[in-house]
């Protein structure tokens, strides 16, 4: 097999050595016949394909938004769990007493959370504008561990000022019965305090538009 060249291990990751240099040797040699067909200088950028894009996506620190007296700022640097997801998130809040809340107002038609899941979270009352409220849990069937999530608010809204208000929910998600729905019967959360909790981790405002403060 030494006149063979092993591209990848699974047919879709290259090998650093190997199908990487491929790809190299591939751009190398094609260069000279796409800088012919390059054109530089100013180019004017066209309409958008669809008017409602997310050209004003925005991410915001949390604390840009009203935050209840029980929510705790995690130290990026020092608090262990926190320092794990320091190079996605600006911040990490903590909240797990029912009735935390986050306000804010945003102009926009889109807004979400960049939070995470994980065993030991609770679930959200998301309420918009006075609409009567969704519950959203931030535990699912994959739960065994924490992991980045993103928590819809709103999308498709009229492209106005809205009012969100996020309240932490009371109550458990029923975690036994997510994790049989998802054939997790290797864990079993009523017997396990690692999942026992309400809490939420909240690191920022996700929005198309702008914050109103």
């Amino acid at each position: 097999m030494k006149d063979k060249l092993l591209f990848a291990p699974d047919g879709v990751h290259p090998y650093t050595d190997t199908g990487h240099q491929l790809y190299l040797e591939a751009v190398v040699r094609s260069m000279d016949k796409i800088k012919p067909a390059g054109k530089p200088g100013p180019h004017a950028l066209p309409k958008p394909l669809v008017a409602d894009n997310w050209e004003n996506a925005k991410m915001l620190p949390l604390d840009r938004a009203k935050l209840s007296a029980g929510w705790q700022k995690l130290d990026m640097e020092k608090d262990k769990f926190a320092k794990g997801w320091a190079k996605r998130l600006p911040q990490l809040w903590k909240a797990d007493k029912p009735g935390e809340t986050i306000t804010f107002r945003f102009k926009g038609a889109t807004a979400a959370i960049y939070d995470l899941l994980g065993p030991d979270c609770g679930q959200v009352v998301v309420t918009v504008d006075g609409k009567p409220p969704v519950v959203r849990p931030r535990f699912d069937r994959y739960c065994t561990y924490h992991r980045l999530a993103m928590m819809t608010i709103g999308s498709g809204l009229n492209d106005g000022e809205h009012t969100v208000k996020l309240e932490l929910h009371p109550d458990q998600p029923d975690k036994v019965r997510i994790f049989k729905d998802g054939k997790q019967f290797d864990e079993n959360p009523a017997n396990n305090p690692k999942y026992d909790g309400r809490a939420w981790y909240a690191g920022s405002i996700m929005i198309v538009g702008d914050l109103v403060e």
